[in-house]
């Protein structure tokens, strides 16, 4: 009975699946927890009761392309920025160890006799890469029908599945050994760099323009107001500092002593708490033409005697300068004349609704622009090719879209609170399908054995790619730990490692390692996956 009426409501089979999935993600197994992902197994065993229990195959395409195209708009604006820094090193890393990984995956291949399809599901699975197992589904598509399709695509499933969990616990295991060994590398990051920021009003005993003096002593803090002889003022670059000025600043506990300490020494009046003449306001970014604008480019808010302080992007607090660039969706914090806050308001947006909305036409033109890029096979020597695919190609088109920011009156970005709510969705649906879809298959061939073999080789592939990217990028490239932690969780493309990385250091170090090469190690698991089901 009940069998039947899940088989029949596919709308149904999915929202329970995904319920009871999310629920089985907040299980904490050893403090680890399996998250969205405990969705796909939650999947296999309620379609292993029954082969007519099945989704749509439009379910988990749709789920991934909505995911992989909301990554590459939230990752795009800072993926190239850093290519330009330090993240040709960073990316450089990643892709040394996934070619690693992937050579290693062959050899035990070979060594244990398994078919191209178990090991392409063993490289997804153990590297924790759900849109490199979409890859080799789609490219299962092919070269298969019918039955034999069916067979193969559960081969790969099955060994995805069994070495996922692997895969979650194995990078989480070796962060808490690099932790331990690595020691001695994190005497450069004994700060954390996530502190909140704080006001205080300083008592200048010194002189020189403000510019000046913050070059001089290299201090990394925002001036916003000044007061002299009772008057208070924004304070600007060109200010000339006297001896008993107050000055407020606003920076990192840290930045905030270092200046105190250049300029004279911290006093008892705070100007921020004066709200007479000048007052501040948290205002919602959502005028769509400030969408990539740099602070220093809006002449508007001068006009206003105006500046903005602090960026609030989702839960992180941004010091903001004139290079900050604004995302729909941020919260700036502005201070300014009382009288002028209802204009500065105005310019900025300050809606929630529009914030909450996102441009369907420039959402499914950049969809589909992905979709197309994804359809390109690429020749590569001695006869291989690959697909960018259904994971892919959405994800290139979101990164460069998302770097492109705007094409005259378009907007490609979406604001925050949409992108994460997408990006959610979308993982959801593709997990619920994929794991929907094999259940039975994946039964049935777990039944015939090999399993410890592919755990084993699971395990093997996790633990020493992991410990591998450790001590390369501490010892060889002198990373500094809190940076190569989140690194080490991109290459796993692994949230839960990441949130270890974070407890770990206290500081942002690993959000920003993460978010740098979190594209590159996706793509380059897509394409390695498929070259792994073609050897």
């Amino acid at each position: 009975m009940l069998i039947r009426l899940l088989a029949d409501n596919p709308l149904l089979l999915l929202f329970i699946v995904s319920g009871a999935g999310y629920l089985a993600g907040r299980v904490s197994l050893g403090g680890v927890r399996l998250g969205v992902s405990a969705v796909l197994f939650v999947g296999l065993m309620v379609s292993a009761l029954d082969p007519a229990i099945r989704l749509p195959e439009l379910v988990p395409a749709f789920g991934l392309t909505l995911f992989v195209y909301a990554i590459g708009l939230a990752c795009g604006p800072n993926f190239f920025m850093t290519l330009r820094r330090s993240g040709l090193r960073d990316n450089s890393l990643v892709l040394g160890a996934l070619l690693f990984a992937a050579t290693l995956t062959g050899v035990l291949r070979h060594l244990l006799q398994l078919k191209p399809t178990l090991m392409a599901g063993v490289f997804a699975g153990s590297l924790n890469s759900t849109p490199a197992l979409a890859a080799v589904l789609e490219q299962l598509k092919t070269a298969a029908a019918g039955s034999a399709l069916e067979t193969m695509s559960a081969e790969a499933v099955v060994a995805c599945s069994l070495t996922y969990p692997i895969g979650v616990a194995g990078v989480i295991l070796a962060l808490l050994l690099g932790r331990a060994w690595l020691t001695p590398k994190l005497s450069a990051e004994q700060t954390p760099h996530n502190e909140l920021l704080i006001d205080r009003t300083i008592q200048v005993n010194t002189t020189g323009r403000l510019s000046g003096l913050s070059v001089q002593h290299e201090l990394n803090v925002l001036f916003v107001r000044h007061k002299r002889d009772g008057h208070q003022a924004l304070a600007t670059e060109d200010l000339a500092l006297q001896p008993g000025d107050l000055i407020s600043v606003l920076g990192t506990g840290r930045d905030v002593i270092k200046a105190c300490a250049a300029l004279g020494q911290h006093s008892e009046e705070e100007l921020a708490l004066d709200h007479l003449d000048y007052d501040y306001r948290r205002i919602f970014v959502s005028d769509s033409k400030l969408e990539g604008k740099r602070l220093s480019e809006l002449d508007a808010l001068r006009g206003f005697g105006a500046v903005v302080t602090r960026v609030r992007r989702g839960d992180l607090d941004l010091l903001a300068t004139g290079r900050t660039r604004l995302r729909l969706g941020d919260r700036v914090r502005v201070v300014a004349p009382r009288a002028a806050l209802p204009d500065v308001s105005a310019f900025f947006g300050d809606s929630y609704k529009e914030v909450s909305e996102i441009d369907v036409t420039t959402f499914s033109l950049g969809l589909a622009l992905g979709l197309i890029l994804g359809l390109i096979t690429i020749p590569l020597p001695g006869g291989h090719a690959f697909r960018l695919g259904l994971a892919g190609g959405p994800l290139v088109a979101g990164l460069l879209l998302g770097a492109k920011g705007r094409t005259g009156p378009f907007s490609w970005s979406l604001p925050y609170s949409a992108n994460l709510t997408l990006r959610q969705l979308g993982l959801t649906l593709f997990l619920a399908g994929v794991g929907i879809n094999s259940g039975y298959a994946f039964l049935s061939t777990l039944r015939h054995g090999g399993g410890l073999a592919l755990l084993g080789a699971g395990a093997l592939i996790t633990f020493t790619t992991a410990l591998l990217a450790l001590l390369v990028g501490s010892r060889l490239f002198g990373i500094p730990y809190g940076l190569l932690s989140g690194i080490v969780a991109a290459l796993y493309t692994q949230p839960a490692a990441l949130a270890l990385a974070q407890d770990q250091t206290q500081d942002d170090l690993p959000e920003i390692g993460y978010s740098a090469v979190y594209p590159a190690a996706t793509l380059a698991k897509i394409i390695l996956a498929q070259l792994l089901l073609q050897s």
